[in-house]
């Protein structure tokens, strides 16, 4: 032992110590922080962790001698800080990383206990193994487990949110206990410890289970139970509450309660008593800790230090039998008593099978064990025992062939199975072929003989299997394990036994004997599975023997429908098409298909001989005929354009162009070629008159050119337009050359003709104008017209008689109106009136009322005569009678009555330019009511008087 002391004047407080032993740490009340290698006996200052107040660390299980990455440390405030440091044994010297605050427990309540373990496990749908880790942490009162990938705030990320942090966390009472603890066990080897189960000390009693193994990781922490014991020891009271003990410990089998005067053990299998000790009076025991090479357990007390060894505490009889090897007696004592712990026998029976190399044995006890499945097939294939995992997954196999549920697990097994068994055939395949064998001739050829002889009984073993778990078998996996491993003959026997014809078809394509797959499909019955291959693999057929495939089709596959094999046409190669082509026409008289037709027009453009063009101007021509007659195409216009154009067919372009109206394109495609003829059809299309003489402008420009003879061409575009050009148009494209001397007949008849064309132009004015005044003599006789109506006569509006009243207004319908009926009835609708009529009534209205207040007050007319008791005349004078004041008043001069009566009659014409009755307003409002809202609310209120 060495003395190791600290400078510090506090009192130690705590110590915390790795597994290994490598790294030390020890806290002072104080809150002071020392740590010590096992290099040394000095101890070295943490000053990064000064005044943190710590109550848990946790170090890797495996760590490194010198130095520590990542470790974690719980404080008593809540937090857990990940920190590292490299110590330098040579200088007594330590570099320290900044302590990373990674979680906070809710409420800040203090963590006694942490953990952590890093591990390889399967990552889903990836063939490679990931790195992950698992954290542990307590509190009093909660157990929290933690899982993800390094570092550490990574993994502590989505526990952040409470809800998720709920999911893995286990909560006791703690109402007395006032510091918690974690302890771990370690299973040890040569080379590292393995992390196997821990305990938790808790108020009622102590939480332990078992840490899954680092291969059957699949996101919780322990592999089934977390189980509470609660506390005990010998001769305790079956009434009264037991004290809460000092510290607790666990071992693989027992869990230790450790009191200030009392050590008890438990047993974790039949929760009895296995052990108990009481210490001397007075000394108070404080603390334990396990020691996994010597398997004792060390407890300690102010005053000493203990070492206690527990030996034949198990009184588990059939576990006995297990330690001693003595297994038939083991798995006897468990199916006599019929014990829940047969499997685990079983299991502990196949590992000593396996670790003795009696690999087909424990593969029989392992089928018979509550091992996991996943954990026995991996230790099969890390001792790369093929023949004991073959053995294993047939038995698992056998177990589950008459369970409904485990249809997914059968094809699994037996997949694997035979993974495995073409894995050997291909072993011996390769040792038969082997030359290299270092043994003289004559034991060479025995061994090839033996060897040979095995790998027939290997492949009959094997035809075997399949036939007699043909129904837990999925078959395209298997046919796709046999294609991989070079098992072709075994492969086309299955696929020929499984009525699986596609797997036949698809080696002879892959082989390229492309004939061969083509008659297996013709050989197939069944019609419909037979035109899908047609259909799936047509590309291929058609690509490499278009011949025999559109020979097949027409004769062989009468039901499949040319649609679904259209594509696979564009594969035919080049010099092929001309029968894909005839077979695409054959096709187009029974089918209605657009895109049929437009790989037709496909092809026709692709030849590009003289005959395919005249066929392709021939289609284009029936779709133009379709156009003409308003009949929908039967071919894509954009489609056939763009194809067109990229083989060149000048021709079928001018004509799609006139299909699509695009006239000008047209024509100055068919200039741009010479084709004049083809471009004066498409310049007489047009129906817009201007587009007409455009077009046939482009083409005499482009045909007269510059040649003496130039005149002659365009006096014939004249003719050939169809009057479309006049003589004029085309002499700016006369040569200066020309002598007009030598067409002057020609031009005397077109200027005979303008002549006749002016004299009639002259007539249809003379015409009009005679138009115009007949037109005027008859408005004239209209403004002397009268209208005869009866004295009695109504408004249709007020419903008063119109004679003897106010101004009234009669419409050519007879419907007749006040003045000022009409008036309230445009402002009662004013909203469906136009704006510009409702401004301009507002306006006059405003005028005029404005000039007839003026009257009003001087007592005069609206015609400007004066009243008979008036004094004076109108004008800017006080009569005797009217008090006028000149100076407030404005004055009235006659340019305003002139214009008060220019309103009068632009007032009249706004309304009388329709019958309210019968005009547009009208059934503009015919939605509204006949009444107004006040009216039918007065209507209503005197019905309920009345009622009432």
């Amino acid at each position: 032992y060495v003395a190791i002391g600290y400078p510090s004047d506090g009192d130690a407080n705590k110590m915390w110590m790795d597994v290994f032993g490598y790294h030390c740490f020890i806290t002072t009340k104080k809150r002071e922080v020392f740590y010590l290698n096992y290099l040394s006996n000095e101890v070295v200052t943490m000053g990064k962790l000064k005044n943190f107040d710590i109550t848990a660390m946790a170090f890797p299980t495996n760590p490194s001698k010198d130095s520590l990455d990542h470790m974690l440390i719980g404080t008593r405030d809540g937090f857990i800080y990940s920190y590292g440091f490299a110590y330098k044994n040579e200088i007594k010297e330590i570099e320290e990383k900044n302590p990373k605050k990674v979680f906070e427990f809710p409420k800040k309540t203090p963590v006694f206990g942490l953990m952590f373990e890093t591990y390889q496990c399967a990552i889903p749908n990836e063939p490679r193994l990931g790195i992950a880790t698992l954290v542990m942490a307590v509190t009093n009162d909660t157990c929290y487990q933690f899982t993800g990938k390094m570092p550490f705030d990574n993994l502590f990320l989505r526990y952040k949110d409470e809800k998720e942090l709920s999911k893995h966390k286990k909560t006791m009472p703690a109402e007395k206990l006032q510091e918690s603890e974690l302890k771990l066990f370690y299973t040890h080897t040569e080379k590292s410890y393995d992390l196997h189960s821990f305990v938790w000390k808790c108020e009622i009693g102590a939480c332990h289970g078992k840490f899954r193994g680092k291969e059957d990781y699949k996101g919780r922490l322990v592999v089934k139970d977390f189980i509470a014991d609660g506390y005990q020891y010998k001769g305790m009271s079956t009434s009264g509450k037991v004290e809460l003990p000092q510290a607790v410990g666990i071992t693989e089998y027992s869990v230790y309660f450790l009191y200030t005067d009392n050590l008890t053990v438990i047993s974790r299998i039949t929760k009895d008593i296995e052990y108990s000790e009481s210490f001397r009076p007075g000394e108070v025991m404080t603390q334990m800790v396990y020691e996994t090479n010597s398997k004792s357990m060390w407890i300690y007390s102010l005053k000493g230090l203990y070492r206690l060894i527990i030996t034949g505490a198990n009184k588990d009889l059939w576990r006995q039998q297990l330690e001693n090897s003595n297994f038939n007696e083991a798995l006897k004592l468990c199916q006599e008593d019929n014990n829940k712990h047969y499997g685990y026998v079983a299991g502990a029976v196949a590992d000593s099978k396996f670790r003795n190399g009696k690999f087909l044995e424990a593969a029989e006890y392992y089928s018979q064990s509550n091992r996991k499945f996943e954990e026995v097939t991996l230790k099969f294939i890390a001792a790369e025992e093929n023949d004991g995992l073959e053995e294993y997954l047939t038995r698992k196999l056998n177990s589950i062939m008459k369970e409904r549920k485990m249809n997914i697990q059968r094809r699994l097994l037996c997949a694997w199975i035979v993974e495995l068994r073409l894995d050997k055939l291909n072993k011996l395949s390769a040792y038969i072929e082997d030359e290299a064998l270092e043994f003289s001739p004559s034991t060479r050829k025995g061994q090839k003989k033996d060897a040979k002889e095995k790998h027939k009984k290997l492949s009959e073993e094997l035809i075997t299997f399949l036939q007699k778990y043909e129904s837990g078998l999925d078959p395209d996996t298997i046919f796709q394990l046999l294609q991989n491993h070079g098992r072709v003959s075994d492969c086309l026997t299955f696929a020929s036994h499984m009525q699986n014809f596609e797997i036949i078809v698809m080696h002879y394509i892959n082989n390229r004997e492309i004939r061969q797959a083509l008659e297996v499909l013709r050989s197939m019955k069944d019609e419909k599975k037979k035109n899908d291959l047609m259909i799936k693999y047509s590309s291929i057929f058609m690509k490499h023997e278009a011949k025999s495939t559109i020979s097949s089709l027409m004769k062989d596959f009468k039901d499949l429908k040319i649609d679904d094999v259209v594509p696979s046409l564009m594969s035919v190669d080049h010099k092929d098409r001309g029968i894909v082509n005839t077979y695409v026409k054959k096709c187009m008289e029974t089918s209605d298909n657009k895109l049929l037709r437009n790989l037709y027009l496909f092809f026709l453009a692709e030849h590009n001989d003289a005959e395919s063009t005249e066929e392709l101007v021939g289609l284009l021509d029936q779709q133009e005929a379709l156009l003409k007659r308003s009949q929908p195409l039967t071919i894509d216009k954009d489609f056939a354009l763009n194809v067109c154009k990229y083989f060149g067919q000048v021709q079928a372009q001018v004509i799609i162009y006139g299909m699509l109206e695009f006239y000008d394109e047209a024509v100055k495609l068919a200039i741009q070629t010479k084709q004049f003829d083809l471009a004066k059809d498409y310049a007489s299309k047009p129906t817009d008159e201007k587009i007409r003489k455009k077009l046939w402008l482009d083409i005499a420009r482009a045909t007269m050119g510059t040649s003496k003879e130039n005149m002659k061409t365009g006096l014939e575009i004249i003719k050939e337009s169809n009057r479309n050009l006049e003589l004029n148009d085309v002499l700016q494209f006369v040569s200066p050359k020309v002598k007009l001397k030598m067409f002057k007949n020609d031009i005397f008849v077109h200027l005979e003709e303008y002549d006749k064309k002016i004299q009639d132009l002259n007539d249809t004015r003379l015409s009009y104008n005679k138009s115009y005044h007949d037109l005027n003599e008859e408005i004239k006789e209209l403004n002397n017209n009268c209208v005869r109506f009866p004295a009695d006569k109504f408004c249709e509006e007020c419903e008063k008689v119109l004679v003897g009243s106010f101004k009234f207004y009669i419409f050519p319908c007879q419907h007749a109106f006040h003045k000022e009926c009409i008036l309230n009835w445009l402002n009662k609708f004013r909203m469906y009136v136009s704006t510009t009529k409702i401004e301009k009534l507002d306006q006059i209205e405003k005028y005029m009322s404005k000039i007839e207040d003026f009257l009003r007050r001087k007592g005069v007319s609206i015609e400007g005569r004066a009243k008979p008791d008036d004094a004076d005349t109108l004008f800017g004078k006080q009569t005797a009678k009217v008090k006028y004041n000149a100076k407030k008043d404005p004055k009235l001069n006659q340019s305003d009555l002139e214009t008060y009566h220019i309103y009068e009659k632009q007032l009249e014409s706004l309304l009388t330019d329709e019958c309210i009755l019968c005009g547009n307003l009208f059934i503009e409002t015919v939605d509204m009511p006949f009444d107004s809202p006040d009216e039918l609310f007065w209507a209503l209120q005197l019905r309920e008087d009345i009622t009432n």
